[in-house]
């Protein structure tokens, strides 16, 4: 195969990766906003200091 297509599947795979990364920690706090728990809401704090 070509570099620049290996390369560009590396950027397209990063950028995907990101990207999921990004929404798993909108998600995360979202759901952080709505706990009323104490604990709960430090688990999701944790959750989300993962992302």
């Amino acid at each position: 195969m070509d570099a620049y297509l290996l390369l560009r599947f590396a950027h397209l795979l990063g950028l995907m990766l990101m990207s999921a990364g990004l929404v798993g920690v909108f998600v995360s706090d979202m759901r952080s906003r709505q706990v009323r728990d104490l604990k709960l809401f430090a688990q999701a704090v944790t959750v989300i200091a993962v992302f």
